[in-house]
């Protein structure tokens, strides 16, 4: 596909011979493209299911992904969305396996092969997964990481508790570099990075561009420095938390800190950016700190791949609102800190300033832009997405008696698992992934062929009466696995299709 290359070409002559002959016939042009990559990391927030102010958190984001123009998103919290938001927004998807349900990959450059298409002999980490994609020609490839939240030894190193989450007695922190490497390594974090950079090795090896990204639900050492020290209740602690060092010792760069090395300036806190969503603001904190604590992080982030000197990281912002909007420290030294972090969005004013309202933003966390730009052979490509996700097609719509009866075909299902409950679900396109919708069936078998599903009156006219949150219904085909719902696939019917077979009932 053609998209965001610039009209220049590299011209890289080889000269043929040598005299004195002005022979232009000995000069061969090579041409490249320049392409142009914006990659969006984001943490959906249980699937965009909180619709707050009465407002679709799922058309929201919509209109976020869109105004950020983004040609790759890297999803965490994303079992029941990312099908979704890939209908929705035109873009191939993958999301794993079934041992994989938090994490998904939106691009819209082909898919040309994928990680963790199976299930892995000692693998339960759950928490990443990627593809090798197909940009103008050119291999590319992408990770998205929904890491480990327990052992979130950021509460530690302020004095809380990253298990129990609550204050430790007298409030102690601890800072010394052993204790919390152990501490950290009781995480599943190590082991889900290990995992990552053990399928990049090749990749990393042969110099093909990488770009990883996601929620990793941990801080870097290149933001608790002797200069932060005293910052955001880190309590003096400095130290270079042990995922992120594993990670720049593969040879992978944080793209915010190329940009902004200064943390102190660039925080680039994206998590908790509001205070209801700190977990450091309970009774016990109280009582064992004296006040409640600043739990503000930088933990979502994206990585590219060192060794390329055609591929150039151009910008970088956090999407959303400022992080000290509506979450004041409590230690009341906001005032004093500088956030010069560059910010981008729907709610963003052309100098730059977020105005977004209390709970405007669909996510708990903020999410994080880079554009980059690389050479590729093309300005396009031909090439077919691999797509191992069930697919509806041939949908028709007809009025039989006071009930809407949808026919369609349910074909590709190739992940499918004998020993799994597979739902066929019938809601709004907002309604939470963390339901059976309005209507539901089990599917008994594996489909592959027409299907029929038959709407009654009631669930019509919940669609009527919840207007301003839907656009239509949507077929959804889910499972749930382990407390997350994953959507394998959706088809959205707009309100005016059905309108044009019956009147929906009020």
């Amino acid at each position: 596909m053609k998209t965001h290359t610039l009209a220049g070409l590299v011209l890289v002559t080889t000269l043929m011979g040598c005299n004195n002959d002005d022979d232009s016939s000995n000069v061969k042009p090579k041409e490249t493209e320049i392409t142009k990559l914006n990659i969006v990391t984001a943490n959906l927030w249980l699937s965009l299911s909180q619709n707050f102010n009465h407002k679709s958190a799922f058309h929201r984001a919509i209109e976020e992904f869109k105004y950020a123009n983004a040609d790759i998103l890297l999803l965490s919290e994303a079992s029941g969305i990312s099908a979704r938001l890939a209908e929705a927004l035109g873009m191939y998807y993958w999301q794993g396996d079934d041992s994989h349900t938090t994490t998904g990959i939106l691009s819209k450059y082909p898919i040309k092969s994928v990680f963790n298409d199976k299930p892995e002999a000692n693998y339960d980490q759950s928490g990443n997964i990627g593809a090798v994609l197909d940009v103008n020609g050119r291999d590319v490839v992408v990770w998205a990481n929904h890491l480990d939240y327990t052992h979130y030894i950021t509460y530690d190193a302020r004095g809380g508790n990253g298990v129990s989450w609550q204050a430790h007695t007298g409030c102690l922190p601890i800072s010394d570099t052993a204790q919390l490497d152990a501490m950290n390594a009781q995480s599943k974090r190590p082991a889900q990075t290990q995992y990552m950079l053990d399928k990049l090795a090749p990749y990393i090896a042969d110099g093909t561009p990488i770009f990883i990204g996601g929620d990793f639900n941990e801080a870097s050492g290149l933001d608790w420095t002797a200069d932060t020290a005293n910052m955001f209740d880190h309590k003096g602690t400095i130290y270079d938390f042990s995922t992120h060092k594993m990670i720049r010792e593969a040879g992978l760069i944080d793209s915010y800190r190329a940009l902004f090395p200064n943390p102190v300036s660039h925080p680039g806190i994206t998590w908790p950016f509001h205070i209801k969503d700190s977990w450091t603001q309970g009774a016990s904190y109280s009582q064992e700190c004296g006040r409640t604590l600043d739990d503000r992080d930088r933990i979502d982030y994206i990585y590219h791949s060192a060794n390329h000197s055609d591929l150039k990281l151009l910008d970088a912002s956090i999407i959303g609102p400022r992080p000290n909007t509506y979450f004041k420290g409590p230690h009341g030294e906001d005032d004093t800190y500088q956030w010069s972090d560059p910010h981008s969005g729907i709610m963003v004013n052309t100098e730059g300033t977020p105005f977004y309202g209390e709970r405007d933003f669909v996510s708990d966390h903020l999410w994080y832009k880079t554009t980059y730009q690389i050479e590729t052979p093309k300005d396009s490509t031909a090439t077919t997405s691999l797509n191992l996700n069930p697919e509806f097609s041939n949908i028709s719509l007809r009025n039989d008696g006071s009930d809407l009866a949808i026919d369609f075909t349910l074909s590709n299902f190739q992940l499918w698992q004998e020993n799994r409950t597979y739902r066929l679900v019938v809601s709004g396109d907002s309604t939470s992934s963390r339901t059976n919708g309005w209507q539901s069936e089990v599917l008994t078998s594996k489909p592959n062929g027409k299907m029929t599903v038959i709407v009654p009156p009631s669930v019509l006219t919940k669609l009527k009466a919840e207007a301003p949150l839907h656009k239509g219904l949507q077929l959804r085909i889910k499972s749930a696995i382990g407390g997350w719902h994953k959507q394998y696939a959706v088809k959205t019917i707009s309100t005016e299709e059905i309108e044009k077979v019956m009147t929906i009932p009020s």
